[in-house]
């Protein structure tokens, strides 16, 4: 009876060691650069890792309102379909970013014949099912209003997680001066949200933008 009490023992310290191991690697896990194409909408490459829980036979992501409002453009699809002329132009979707005009991003599907759209956030992450790419983590991140810097990655760098997704991501403060504020923000593979405010890191256009 000692004996299995000991081993026991000893398999619950071994568990334990176990556990204590991985929550430090992946702690210890550097965070990446985003090296995405900043010169092009890259919402584009957000969407090429998008893993829909659905087998649709074709679905695509869609932005309306740009270069003017009755423009439509397809950043990514499944496979060609050639045209997009029957899709709708809609004013709405799970994405808005503009400041004079407004742009909106949402998804189309097409499954047996049948053209539906997504345009509402908790369709989205029901689209995604499980949250298992950086892409969708980082879709989800923007849509909590966390921005990409494009010239520090203080402010555009992710690792992975055991649960999930952390970024270095950033956000706009403006106090008179332009300054960007860098978060920790967690995605978990459910889709919540959380957020660590940090530094600020960089003061004023020049600091900020040409650097």
């Amino acid at each position: 009876m000692k004996g299995y009490f000991l081993k026991e023992n000893m398999l619950y310290c071994f568990t334990g060691l176990l556990l204590f191991i991985n929550i430090n690697c992946s702690e210890n896990v550097e965070f990446q650069r985003i090296n995405f194409d900043f010169s092009k909408d890259y919402i584009a490459e957000l969407a090429r890792g998008f893993k829909s829980k659905i087998e649709y036979d074709y679905w695509a992501c869609v932005r309306s309102g740009y270069p003017d409002v009755h423009s439509i453009s397809i950043l990514y699809e499944t496979k060609d379909l050639n045209t997009n002329d029957n899709f709708k132009l809609l004013g709405k979707g799970f994405y808005r970013q503009g400041h004079i005009a407004d742009s909106y991003y949402y998804i189309v599907t097409i499954k047996d014949g049948n053209i539906n759209y997504i345009t509402e956030v908790d369709k989205l992450q029901h689209f995604f099912g499980k949250i298992d790419t950086m892409e969708e983590a980082l879709m989800i991140a923007k849509i909590n209003g966390f921005l990409l810097d494009y010239n520090d990655l203080k402010g555009s760098s992710f690792r992975k997680v055991k649960n999930g997704f952390e970024f270095l991501l950033m956000k706009s403060e403006e106090s008179g001066l332009i300054e960007f504020r860098q978060y920790l923000v967690s995605i978990d593979k459910k889709g919540s949200i959380k957020s660590e405010k940090r530094e600020i890191y960089c003061r004023g256009y020049e600091e900020c933008y040409e650097k």
